[in-house]
């Protein structure tokens, strides 16, 4: 939320980085304005006073992506590393299905497409029309809202087990983001069309699953809040 620089604030700023780098850490700059209303060219305005260019110096397009790069971080220096499963989830190893009966898992696996997508290709887009539901198999997938200013702003990320495209699934208005894939994905998509008529012969699959969405929507929407709290200092 930083709108302007004047020299001092670049000073500080590379005192800052002296320190970081002598106890061995690194600045982390997020979303460096290219062009704010008040005018100011902050990338611009960084970059000639050097400090983009400074060893020890990482930025990172969104605070998302800032806290996971810490994330790794974290985790490595614990001696954890990830290794993306090669293996795709079935549909009994998803949460969100999890104790449904085996009867059931069949019916709605008939029902279900496979979808794959390459790394960068997008699922869909804000404004898009559809009603279907996506469930990770493997891979990942960001979804963000596209700013004017041309930064996207992070809404979340899914990865394997993860369920997401709930809102157009559940009121079938168009999409309110933009889903792109960051690696390999693999997905089960899932359409109210389709789920309405298996829910007419399986009422007790389709009950369990809506309950579920139901639940899974709830939580999001109270770390929603709890973030906006958070940012409003509240």
């Amino acid at each position: 939320r930083v709108h302007s620089l004047d020299y001092t604030a670049g000073h500080l700023l590379r005192l800052l980085l002296v320190q970081l780098r002598d106890l061995g850490g690194q600045l982390l700059l997020c979303r460096v304005a290219s062009g704010v209303a008040e005018g100011q060219d902050i990338g611009r305005y960084l970059e000639t006073l050097g400090l983009l260019g400074e060893r020890g110096v990482k930025v990172l397009p969104s605070r998302n992506a800032e806290l996971e790069w810490m994330e790794d971080e974290l985790l490595a220096e614990s001696g954890w590393s990830q290794r993306p499963s090669t293996q795709a989830l079935g549909l009994a190893e998803l949460p969100l299905l999890a104790g449904v009966a085996p009867e059931l898992l069949a019916a709605l696996a008939a029902v279900a497409e496979e979808r794959s997508l390459p790394a960068g290709a997008d699922l869909f887009r804000q404004g898009d029309r559809g009603d279907e539901l996506f469930f990770v198999r493997r891979g990942l997938i960001d979804a963000f809202l596209p700013l004017r200013s041309g930064a996207p702003h992070p809404v979340g990320s899914f990865g394997p087990g993860d369920v997401f495209g709930e809102i157009a699934f559940l009121d079938g208005h168009p999409r309110t983001a933009v889903a792109r894939a960051r690696v390999d994905t693999d997905l089960y998509a899932l359409s109210r069309t389709r789920f309405d008529a298996l829910s007419a012969t399986h009422p007790a699959l389709g009950s369990a699953v809506l309950g579920r969405l139901a639940t899974a929507l709830a939580a999001r929407l109270r770390r929603t809040d709890a973030e906006l709290r958070t940012i409003q200092g509240r």
